[in-house]
């Protein structure tokens, strides 16, 4: 029974990705969209697991949320979200499902296409995606990782991911004597972008708004961590890079952005 069950069904069974999913279903249907994210689920961090083909894209590593989905191939992040948040995002669109999903892509301008990506902190369970009637095309004991990381993404330029349930981070970090000019980005897929007030970066998607920080800098210094000043700054043609303050250039710096996916609530920019 259980073998013929596992040929017509996808089996994924990372603990933490299953609590998740059944704290987020345990909401009442009265209850708002935003009571929702205030629960503790989203709270968990993001599980990444390596792509052995259990999605279709050239992504290396894949994380998944309630409603949507983090794919990181070598020379961009791909945030993929559905328009309910339970469903999948990465599932075939079907009569019976939402729309076709909202994508936006973090394109890594000029960035290495060959950079290794590898999983660091591996996280308690595994994946196991029995599809079809052909057992040797199964896809089993995958690991999940609490972060990923780029290696050399640009030269001498390092680039950790990492997240919860309601936002990810990318960390760049950069060797010393190494010019962080070099890091340019454009995010397809926004109708629109624009700057808030605090420096935040807002970008109008189709089924509303996603926010990123505006990005934390700083290096480790001999007497603890030291803050960067550093902002966003438009460099046209839809191109964005980061304005460094002074710093250390003999020691290491670390630029943090965080987009945050749990304020896709809808509305538009003005």
């Amino acid at each position: 029974m259980f073998w013929e069950f596992s040929k017509r069904f996808l089996l994924v069974v990372p603990v933490l990705f299953y609590l998740g999913v059944a704290l987020a279903n345990s909401v009442t249907p009265d209850q708002t969209a935003e009571t929702r994210l205030a629960e503790p689920y989203r709270g968990l961090p993001l599980s990444f697991e390596a792509n052995r083909g259990q999605t279709g894209s050239q992504a290396r590593f894949l994380a998944r949320g309630s409603g949507y989905a983090l794919l990181l191939a070598p020379s961009k992040i791909m945030l993929v979200m559905s328009q309910s948040r339970r469903a999948d995002p990465l599932k075939p669109i079907t009569t019976n499902q939402p729309p076709e999903p909202t994508v936006l892509e973090l394109l890594l301008l000029g960035g290495n296409p060959e950079a290794q990506l590898q999983g660091l902190e591996p996280l308690p369970g595994r994946s196991h995606y029995l599809t079809g009637n052909r057992s040797e095309e199964w896809q089993t004991d995958i690991r999940h990782f609490a972060r990923a990381k780029y290696q050399t993404v640009y030269p001498g330029i390092d680039l950790g991911v990492y997240g919860n349930q309601g936002s990810f981070e990318y960390d760049f970090i950069i060797s010393p004597e190494v010019d962080p000019a070099i890091i340019e980005l454009s995010f397809q897929g926004a109708e629109k972008v624009a700057f808030s007030e605090k420096g935040d970066f807002l970008h109008q998607l189709a089924g509303g708004v996603l926010r990123q920080d505006r990005p934390v800098l700083y290096q480790q210094t001999q007497v603890g961590t030291e803050a960067v000043k550093g902002s966003w700054v438009l460099r046209g043609s839809g191109r964005v890079g980061f304005e460094v303050g002074e710093y250390d250039r003999s020691r290491p710096l670390t630029i943090d952005p965080v987009l945050r996916y749990s304020s896709f609530l809808g509305g538009r920019l003005g």
